[in-house]
């Protein structure tokens, strides 16, 4: 979903500034067409996919959380700067710096997917989706595991 989301980083990240519910707005929501498109591509070429979002924060990473929340907050401010000053270009690499994907940016893609693909098998991991990801691949529930995340190799995944 990231990927999808940085498209239109400075858009999300000005709406989220001015306090506006950014689930409302279509043009802001590119990176439901990025991750449809993707999936899309695998059933094209017979590929069963298997959907897994993210579910509750590891408590155990709560400052890790905060910190990352700290950045996110400070590349913001950055970007809203930059932005105020017509420096495109770098606001706009602040904003995709700030760019959180939400719980609520998750719940769309889902209620998306099951509307328009209800066969593709949707799934939302207990805590984070990469030990989600790897014991489905680790218990052979699936052949391959695609991510942009490469915490994956350590967790044991086979094939990323």
């Amino acid at each position: 979903m990231y990927s999808g989301a940085a498209a239109t980083a400075t858009e999300l990240a000005l709406h989220a500034a001015n306090k506006v519910d950014v689930m409302t707005l279509e043009h802001t929501l590119a990176y439901e067409s990025y991750c449809i498109s993707r999936l899309e591509l695998l059933l094209k070429h017979n590929i069963t996919p298997v959907v897994v979002f993210e579910g509750a924060g590891m408590p155990t990473k709560a400052a890790t959380s905060a910190r990352r929340e700290h950045d996110r907050q400070k590349h913001m401010m950055r970007g809203l700067n930059l932005h105020a000053t017509h420096d495109l270009v770098e606001s706009g690499k602040a904003f995709a710096r700030s760019l959180k994907i939400t719980g609520a940016m998750g719940r769309k893609l889902r209620r998306t997917l099951l509307r328009v693909h209800p066969t593709i098998e949707c799934i939302v991991a207990p805590y984070e989706a990469d030990a989600e990801l790897a014991h489905l691949s680790l218990t052979n529930y699936v052949d391959i595991v695609i991510s942009e995340d490469s915490d994956l190799i350590p967790y044991g995944c086979a094939t990323v």
